[in-house]
């Protein structure tokens, strides 16, 4: 299949992304206590959360559930978008007040990000966009990269501003990234459509890797349709 040409509506988003966890207990406590969640209800063994509004993650406990082996096709990570920069820097406070663990702080230069995982190791991003006017191109494709955060210049935004820590902004939304390539299907519009995800895909209105999609093969991934669909 020639993916070159695969695009999706940019107005398209991710509704939620639904989670396999062997501990539904300790997976509310992560994310609602250290992430900013809010659960908005529980169905027999799933959990909904979100930010106050539409869900944006999903919990099904499976016991015994082990993470994903290294280098095999699956989630390599959700990520949460917070809407601004003291948004971010508000997480990381959190983040460091409460001694979570974390796997990597970057400045992509579109965006600026803090790497974690869940109790299960499904692995979290979350990020800030710098804003589309200060993004650079190369050609067609927006010019990014791995540099070290500046974490003294983020944590700076809260200079002078005595707002405590209440969890994730009712604007926060949710994209994701996987790894190796497999077919998927993912539900839009009450169609089931078939794509190829590859290495590195994304909704294209996320900067993540400038591609489409990519669907969770542990889980799943619901999309939102956009407004020229009704």
């Amino acid at each position: 299949m020639n993916t070159a040409s695969t695009s999706i509506h940019p107005e398209t988003a991710i509704g939620y992304v639904h989670l396999t966890v062997s501990d539904l207990g300790r997976s509310l406590a992560f994310y609602q206590y250290l992430l900013g969640f809010r659960l908005h209800r529980r169905d027999g063994n799933t959990a909904h959360l979100g930010a106050g509004s539409s869900d944006l993650l999903l919990l099904t406990e499976q016991p015994g559930a082990h993470p994903r082996p290294p280098r095999t096709t699956g989630l390599y990570h959700f990520a949460i978008l917070v809407p601004s920069r003291a948004d971010l820097a508000r997480a990381l406070s959190h983040l460091v007040e409460t001694h979570t663990t974390l796997q990597g702080l970057s400045d992509h230069l579109v965006s600026e990000a803090i790497y974690l995982a869940d109790p299960d190791g499904n692995g979290i991003e979350i990020y800030s966009d710098r804003p589309r006017d200060a993004w650079q191109f190369e050609g067609t494709l927006v010019s990014m990269a791995t540099q070290p955060l500046d974490v003294d210049g983020l944590l700076s935004e809260l200079s002078g501003r005595d707002e405590a820590w209440s969890g994730l902004s009712a604007e926060s939304s949710i994209s994701c990234n996987g790894t190796g390539r497999r077919l998927c299907s993912c539900q839009l519009a009450g169609i089931i459509t078939t794509l190829v995800s590859i290495p590195g895909l994304a909704l294209a209105h996320h900067h993540h890797h400038q591609m489409p999609l990519v669907c969770a093969p542990l889980s799943s991934v619901c999309l939102t349709k956009p407004n020229w669909l009704d």
